[in-house]
């Protein structure tokens, strides 16, 4: 049916929910049903923004009785979302990946904002990856934005969230633009949203999730967010980040999974920033791996810098070929890996699990340690995705993707073990003291008489020692040494495993012994042990 040069079609996707599929010319656009319901602003708004207006009310009558009378049929795939649809990628812009595929109606609002493209794929390939080259963060950083895309083949419920953590003028936000750059505009400032500010995360967490569905999502400002934030502000970003970004947005409009992989960057692990109960959830330490970056890193987040140019200037070097030459490496690498899963998704879901193996073993992984793996698969997905990236040409084969990633996941391991409690990362204390006592390299004093010459030296310069006799032996050590030995002794010397072992004199936790110069007696914290049996003999 027609209305002068509009033609209104219904389809029907997959999932039973219907659409207009609208064409004036060479105008054409699908839109929800639920659009034109109640006063029909919402798909009034978007014809308008094709430029297809409905004016007079002759014309608009006519329109609606089109919409009345419309038969749906299923027809072509239909993109309710940007992202992986129907075994094809639509991109943000309506885009399709695969354009010898079936087609696909395009049923969202689309923005030719994100993947926008400026200058050389090959000028950004010798100026950008070509130059990291060794470069641990930023290529860790490259890689992962090869990552979401994958994230439909190998691990469909689950997003991944770094955050590059240090201080202010160490080059986070110069990676994050490099990153952004495989995608499109590398900034947020040109109006272009290829990075998000975490206030707008915070505020619309799903409009832009939605807008980054299967691509990275690079998000800056979370310091300054959280610097200010009341407590209801802090509440609202942990409900986001737990609700919303680390659970694919389930539930969200059009139904479908929202994932991504996030890049985010900040001067304190966000965790901490949001309190101490989220800090110390170590579920959420599986899903917010933190990559911090030391303050000694003499040059930031680069490991290196070339000859002749501090970081300030190559820094500044990478960004101008980055800023010119944008939106090539991203679109290039799921355009192949849409074909390459076209013809044996099998093959290559089988190749990125490799990769996931391979990078386990490499990292030591303990199989058996579910937190482990989940934590290790994260960052073995990061270098799988930079090895599709260099077969498929995207990436520089010589580019070490591996190397990068273990270090990152190195880093990040070392921040996590700061997050479990002292208490619950060493054995118990009498484990530990048991475990000196068997040292066969400690000083052996003898507790009857004095020790001479370079006994006696030795003893002196020994934190540790084992005093023996006949009957029994104990074990010495020096008051300036139990906290190096035992960094949680503030907590353990009141316990009953301590007050079982250790000889005390009245309410003092020391008692003499001939351990000084000359054989002189002075205070040492004392632990009785039989020198027999394999356990401990209270005092």
């Amino acid at each position: 049916m027609r209305n002068s040069e509009i033609t209104v079609d219904g389809l029907i996707d997959d999932q039973d929910r219907r659409y207009y599929h609208i064409r004036r010319d060479d105008d054409v656009v699908t839109i929800p049903t639920l659009a034109f319901s109640g006063t029909a602003k919402a798909g009034y708004a978007r014809l308008a923004d094709l430029g297809i207006t409905v004016a007079g009310k002759k014309a608009l009558d006519a329109f609606k009785a089109q919409l009345a009378d419309c038969r749906f049929v299923h027809g072509p795939s239909i993109a309710a979302h940007s992202g992986w649809v129907c075994g094809n990628f639509v991109f943000p812009s309506g885009a399709i990946a695969d354009e010898e595929a079936p087609t696909v109606a395009i049923a969202f609002e689309t923005t030719r904002t994100i993947t926008s493209k400026a200058g050389k794929g090959k000028t950004w390939s010798k100026g950008v990856p070509h130059q990291l080259r060794g470069q641990s963060i930023p290529v860790f950083a490259l890689c992962a934005t090869f990552a979401a895309p994958l994230l439909e083949l190998v691990d469909p419920n689950r997003n991944y969230v770094f955050e590059l953590v240090g201080k202010a003028g160490i080059g986070k936000s110069t990676i994050q633009q490099l990153a952004a750059a495989n995608m499109g505009v590398p900034t947020r400032q040109a109006g272009t949203p290829c990075i998000s500010s975490f206030a707008d995360l915070v505020a619309e967490p799903m409009a832009v999730l939605n807008r980054y569905r299967d691509l990275p999502l690079i998000v800056d400002a979370v310091a300054e967010y959280l610097g200010t934030a009341t407590k209801a502000q802090r509440t609202k970003a942990t409900q986001m980040i737990v609700g919303h970004l680390l659970t694919s947005g389930t539930g969200n409009a059009g139904g479908a999974l929202v994932r991504t992989i996030a890049l985010l960057s900040s001067n304190r692990p966000i965790l901490s920033a949001l309190g101490h109960e989220v800090q110390h959830d170590l579920s959420l330490a599986d899903k917010v791996l933190t990559i911090p970056i030391a303050d000694d890193r003499p040059y930031g987040v680069f490991d290196t810098l070339p000859h002749d140019i501090d970081g300030h200037g190559f820094a500044t070097a990478l960004l101008n070929v980055a800023q010119a030459n944008f939106g090539h490496a991203l679109p290039r690498f799921i355009a192949e890996l849409v074909k390459a899963a076209a013809v044996d998704r099998v093959k290559v879901i089988a190749e990125v699990n490799r990769y996931l193996t391979q990078f386990r073993k490499k990292a030591g992984v303990d199989e058996n340690n579910g937190s482990e793996v989940r934590v290790a698969d994260a960052f073995g997905l990061v270098y799988a995705a930079g090895r599709l990236a260099k077969a498929y040409k995207v990436l520089p084969k010589d580019l070490n993707c591996l190397a990068p990633a273990l270090a990152c996941y190195r880093l990040n391991r070392m921040h996590r073990s700061n997050l479990v409690p002292l208490a619950n990362r060493l054995p118990p204390i009498e484990d530990r003291i048991r475990q000196l006592f068997d040292d066969e390299g400690i000083v052996r004093v003898p507790m009857q008489g004095r020790a001479q010459g370079k006994e006696a030296e030795a003893i002196a310069c020994a934190d540790v020692m084992r005093g023996v006799c006949k009957s029994q032996e104990e074990l010495w050590i020096r008051p300036s040494a139990i906290r190096r030995l035992f960094p949680d002794w503030a907590q353990q010397r009141d316990g009953e495993a301590v007050r079982h072992i250790m000889v005390r004199n009245g309410k003092k936790l020391t008692t003499k012994r001939r351990a000084g110069p000359d054989g002189k007696q002075v205070p040492m914290h004392v632990f009785r042990m039989d020198a027999t049996a394999p356990t401990l003999l209270a005092q």
